[in-house]
């Protein structure tokens, strides 16, 4: 019962906090155990000491009287008094060395308590360094998918165009001309400059981040894009030899594969946020626009798809 006041009252969960952090503090010293009464009583003891010594000879010289009786006494006051002096010296010098023991545990403690601190700050720096490079290698990333959707977009409608002159053309006469091929040449070189720039922009990220889940999601982003690349040559050979409409067709199914590449895109960003920055996930979309598809989603959609 105990317990569940004190989750739902928040004075009764910081006095519980507080008394679990007291339990873990040493027990404070008692008076005698004060530094500065360990300081002031090797003093009191000696001045003691040579009290007692000065008391002893004054005793003595007043019981003995004069004569032969009073310098015995007086001899044996003195081996007294010079005895109380060495144990007196004895006790402080080892007085002297426990403190000078403590006062070395001490500082060997501090030491050691710098080089923890020091030892952590640079780990929490490697760590910085570490994240902050990680996040460097997938920001390229998205400036070349945003090239590669540029390219996508000016290169995917020019096979159903060749298709469609090819067909006319055979209909006129029996052979091609080089000159209708040729635009699916010029477009493939166009897209391959693009693939390429993104290709290594996702290696480089391959090779950089070692995050577990951000590098699994770039993994599948590059073989999505190996399968985007590869759909491409295979649409753009269509344009030779089949119709205008298997192009259309195998085109809109490259247009599928390009939306799962986007996709893909931003799980990559979500996995690094929540992963390598170490925050939560924000849904950023703004009367229904997400801020993370401007410039690449319009970009990815053809006239012919758009319809």
């Amino acid at each position: 019962m105990q317990h569940e006041n004190a989750d739902k009252d928040p004075d009764l969960r910081k006095r519980s906090d507080a008394e679990a952090d007291a339990a873990l503090l040493p027990p404070k010293p008692k008076w005698w155990q004060a530094r500065w009464v360990l300081r002031v009583s090797p003093l009191v003891a000696f001045v003691l000491l040579v009290l007692a010594g000065w008391a002893g000879l004054s005793l003595f010289n007043w019981w003995a009287g004069d004569g032969s009786d009073g310098a015995a006494a007086g001899a044996w006051a003195s081996a007294f008094g010079a005895t109380a002096l060495a144990v007196a010296s004895v006790w402080l010098a080892w007085q002297a060395n426990v403190q000078a023991k403590e006062a070395a545990k001490d500082q060997e403690k501090r030491h050691k308590d710098e080089l923890d601190r020091a030892d952590a700050r640079l780990s929490d720096e490697l760590e910085a360094q570490r994240k902050h490079q990680q996040l460097m290698a997938i920001s390229p990333i998205w400036v070349e998918l945003v090239a590669l959707a540029t390219a996508y977009h000016q290169v995917s409608k020019v096979p159903e165009e060749v298709a469609l002159d090819r067909e006319e053309m055979q209909k006129e006469q029996d052979f091609i001309t080089p000159e209708v091929l040729k635009p699916v040449q010029d477009a493939m070189l166009e897209w391959t400059d693009a693939t390429t720039d993104f290709d290594v922009a996702c290696s480089n990220a391959l090779m950089m981040v070692t995050e577990e889940h951000t590098a699994k999601m770039v993994s599948e982003l590059y073989v999505q894009f190996r399968v985007v690349q590869g759909e491409m040559g295979k649409v753009a050979a269509m344009a030779l030899t089949q119709s205008t409409l298997d192009v259309q067709i195998a085109r809109k199914s490259l247009d599928a594969k390009v939306e799962e590449l986007r996709l893909k895109r931003r799980a990559v960003i979500r996995s690094a946020r929540e992963h390598i920055v170490g925050e939560e996930w924000l849904d950023l979309s703004i009367d229904g626009v997400d801020p993370f598809d401007v410039g690449v989603g319009d970009a990815f959609k053809t006239p012919a798809s758009s319809k």
